[in-house]
């Protein structure tokens, strides 16, 4: 339980990684 938890955990903190970055470079772009 506590291993799948911190699976989905994971799996959503490295989803809000990329779409952090993935905003960051459509607002570079959009600036350029």
């Amino acid at each position: 339980m506590a291993r799948r938890q911190f699976n989905v955990f994971n799996l959503s903190f490295l989803d809000v990684i990329a779409c952090g970055f993935g905003a960051v470079i459509l607002f570079f772009m959009i600036i350029n």
